[in-house]
């Protein structure tokens, strides 16, 4: 199902319109991203960007229930770089609620008393995060890979750094999401032209409260230090996480590393899972991910095996695997069925209306454009076997990190 029509619409006070029609269904989504995260949060005060996100959340669901509003869906997320807001709802109700929303950021405030009960929710999610063995895992690996860099900061926060943050502290955080700094997507069964219209007349008179330019500390990959770590853990089997140093998310060799997750750790065709599961029976789960941001990325295997023991000989498989991407791995078939999974992955994903407004939202914030779904078919379709084996060369000869539970 692709979309029908699409519109990008950039306003002169920096505010991006993004719109999607697609056929079908009952709701509207609307997405709201903000190019900030935590990543951005000071150093003894992480968990900022978060605590400002549930702000925003909770301020807009008091404010829609008093307005009369009800059945609709509301969520924020706070990742390292961005800030991301989604209210779904029918789409016979689309223009109610855009006044509504409007109405919500013209006056937009919000008291003491309301920071004070969020902060204590904040704290909630975050100390059970703290307790979970996986997240603990999780974010020593983080840290082992970015060590002292703000990308290393978790994205809910630290709960001794959430107890240092007052009321001033959010409100000042306010001010870096600005109009120069938000995209606004819509998609689902909408009038592209009539809302186009609504939105720009909308946001073209607001005034912009805030100004503040988001900055971040850059990565200073000098400061790498590789190795293994072992982290103290209460579970039974030994969770691992095992990674390497990629390119940032703009870089040309993108799609190579989207390939290569294809091939070695995604589901249960991939050779991670067929040869170190299947074959040597070596653990239950294994799959790769890749996290790539402004200015570095990072590639890399989440598994969990009964036995610490288990280890090296799953280092030394994977390292199998990737020695077989140079010699005999790659063949024109293999990646006939890796451009098969990666459209098949991208089709699918389309089904889900909150995929389709983050796709939107991600393209602008990574790329400040809008790409199609064709365009990014006949992207996929470009990959060759040689960009493959050079960023798998590149990366898996360079430096490796292992964190796990002992």
């Amino acid at each position: 199902m692709y979309a029908e029509t699409t519109v990008r619409r950039v306003l002169s006070n920096g505010a991006v319109i993004l719109l999607e029609k697609v056929h079908g269904g009952n709701s509207v989504v609307i997405g709201v991203g903000f190019k900030f995260g935590s990543r951005n949060d000071q150093v003894d005060k992480r968990g900022g960007a978060h605590l400002c996100e549930h702000m925003i959340v909770r301020m807009l669901n008091h404010h829609l229930m008093k307005e009369g509003f009800s059945g609709y869906k509301i969520q924020g997320s706070t990742e390292r770089e961005e800030i991301y807001f989604s209210l779904r709802f029918l789409k016979s109700d689309l223009f109610t609620y855009l006044d509504s929303l409007f109405r919500f950021v013209e006056n937009f405030c919000f008291m003491k008393h309301d920071f004070e009960s969020e902060k204590k929710v904040v704290m909630e999610e975050v100390l059970i995060s703290e307790s979970s063995e996986v997240t603990k895992l999780d974010n020593a690996f983080i840290k082992h890979v970015f060590g002292g860099s703000s990308l290393a900061f978790p994205t809910y926060g630290v709960s001794s750094d959430i107890e240092n943050i007052v009321f001033q502290d959010v409100k000042e955080l306010l001010h870096f999401l600005n109009l120069e700094n938000v995209i606004i997507a819509v998609t689902g069964e909408i009038d592209c032209s009539s809302l186009e219209e609504t939105l720009v007349g909308y946001i073209s008179c607001m005034d912009d409260i805030y100004a503040a330019e988001v900055e971040f500390e850059k990565f200073d990959s000098s400061l790498i230090i590789p190795g293994s770590k072992a982290v103290e853990s209460f579970l039974d089997a030994t969770y691992f996480l095992y990674g390497f140093v990629a390119p940032p998310r703009n870089s040309e060799d993108r799609l190579a590393i989207f390939a290569l997750s294809s091939i070695l750790g995604e589901g249960t065709t991939s050779q991670a899972f067929r040869k170190i599961r299947e074959e040597c029976g070596y653990l239950y789960s294994i799959q790769s991910d890749f996290r790539l941001y402004q200015d570095v990325g990072l590639f890399m295997f989440t598994g969990l095996t009964s036995s610490q023991d288990k280890l090296d000989l799953i280092m030394d498989a994977l390292r199998s695997l990737f020695d077989g991407i140079q010699d005999e791995l790659l063949s024109d078939e293999l990646l006939a069925t890796v451009k098969r999974n990666l459209v098949s992955n991208l089709l699918i994903n389309l089904d889900d209306l909150y995929a389709r407004m983050f796709r939107l939202l991600k393209h602008e914030i990574w790329f400040e454009k809008n790409y199609s779904v064709s365009d990014d078919i006949e992207y996929i379709q470009t990959i060759t076997l040689e960009e493959i084996s050079s960023v798998s060369e590149r990366m898996f000869s360079g430096p490796e990190f292992l964190c796990y539970g002992t």
